[in-house]
């Protein structure tokens, strides 16, 4: 059984972010914890604690049965405490306002700095998420550093009964950021070699997943804006210098957060599937 945090505060990105975990607990079993950091900035402690009664129980009514802790967490640095509260957690849920940024601690630029500091995947929902059925989309590099977000990706896909899009972008010099369109699947004799690890990578121990790769030259914002379009979920893959790696390089992790309709999944590179959870798939 899965370990989610989520962080938790009175504006309503923070409640989209529940919505995606209620709608994910019906999938797949977990526990929740709820965490709200009191500190740095004015906090009505009992505003506080009327939100976080009132999201345990949206919880508890949503998936009866659900195991729920409520956390509320004195301490500075609330993406420092964040990470630490989900140190032992499979997923970090966080809430984000696309366009505005400053709106409240978790709504803002602050997502970027929470996947930065965790040591699990982070999930980044934004304000007006809707529900999706459509693929995992992830972001790979050739050199292996989108390896962990890669192996995120698939068992994600696995578990939600979705199919898998393998994206790798190759910048184009001559008219960087021209692309915005998602471009034909690879032909399964054209993949070079290693799309075509990526997709045994994908493929091992979930043999009916259904798995495309893309190779794209264009811009990495543009082309994976285009694929995310109606995905359930974009992944990416991070170095834990910055929220996103060499899949987005050159771009502000902000940024890239702000145009996704779908919920972003920021992936440490030291990250692996938990021995369960592979053997369950």
């Amino acid at each position: 059984m899965q370990t989610i945090v989520v962080g938790i505060d009175s504006e309503a990105p923070s409640q989209t972010a529940l919505d995606w975990v209620i709608e994910r607990t019906a999938l797949v079993p977990a526990r929740v914890r709820l965490v709200t950091v009191l500190g740095e900035r004015p906090f009505n402690t009992r505003r506080a604690e009327r939100d976080m009664r009132d999201a345990e129980a949206r919880l508890r009514h949503a998936r009866p049965g659900l195991v729920v802790e409520p956390r509320l967490v004195d301490g500075t640095g609330i993406s420092e405490v964040l990470a630490d509260e989900a140190r032992d957690a499979d997923l970090l849920v966080v809430g984000h306002h696309r366009g505005r940024i400053v709106l409240s601690a978790l709504a803002g630029a602050l997502p970027a700095q929470v996947a930065a500091h965790a040591s699990c995947p982070v999930v980044v929902v934004p304000h007006d998420w809707l529900r999706r059925f459509g693929k995992v989309v992830v972001g790979i590099t050739p050199d292996g550093s989108s390896d962990a977000a890669l192996e995120f990706a698939a068992a994600e896909a696995q578990a939600l009964g979705r199919s898998l899009d393998i994206v790798q972008v190759t910048v184009a010099e001559d008219h960087p950021g021209s692309s915005i369109a998602i471009g034909a699947p690879d032909g399964a004799a054209e993949r070079p070699p290693h799309m075509v690890h990526a997709v045994e990578v994908a493929r091992e121990g979930r043999p009916g997943l259904a798995v495309r790769t893309f190779t794209v030259a264009g811009d990495p914002d543009h082309i994976l804006r285009a694929h995310g379009r109606e995905a359930a979920m974009v992944v990416v893959g991070s170095h834990g210098r910055g929220a996103v790696d060499a899949v987005m390089r050159g771009a502000r992790a902000y940024t890239f957060m702000n145009w996704s309709a779908a919920p972003i999944c920021v992936v440490p590179a030291d990250w692996h599937v938990p021995k369960e959870e592979a053997t369950a798939v």
